[in-house]
């Protein structure tokens, strides 16, 4: 089955900050479900899991599992919210899929709905290069 990959930043110190990246991420699932895409996310998946049986929310302890949710989507969705381009998370993950060559989406939530912004021709867009220092260019 052909998916999208939703990526968002999560880790937090703070329960109420990742509560609200949970909703945010909610939100633009919605979005996406709405316009017939068919998408996976690790924090919608595993949010509620984390908080009721006591499992870490770390990049490091949840990066294997996503790796393998992320290997085999059709694309990778950056869900672009406040300080993204600081995510570990988001950096591994982007990393994964430039090493698999898995087209990278981003997304901006805005009041109307979502805005994706599509890589074209193997390119990454300019704001992951930007963000996170890659080059336009996939190996």
């Amino acid at each position: 089955m052909a998916y999208s990959y939703l990526g968002s930043p999560y880790t937090s110190q703070s329960s109420a900050i990742r509560t609200v990246r949970y909703k945010t991420t909610m939100l633009a699932m919605a979005f996406l479900v709405k316009r017939g895409i068919t998408a996976y996310s690790p924090i919608i998946h595993f949010h509620v899991l984390t908080k009721l049986h006591m499992i870490p929310s770390t990049y490091d302890f949840w990066s294997l599992h996503n790796e393998n949710m992320l290997i085999p989507a059709e694309r990778f969705i950056i869900l672009a919210l406040t300080n993204w381009e600081k995510s570990v998370g988001l950096r591994g993950e982007t990393a994964t899929a430039e090493a698999n060559e898995i087209p990278i989406t981003i997304a901006y939530l805005h009041d109307d709905g979502l805005t994706l912004h599509e890589a074209l021709d193997g390119l990454m867009p300019p704001v992951v290069e930007e963000a996170f220092g890659r080059s336009h260019k996939r190996p």
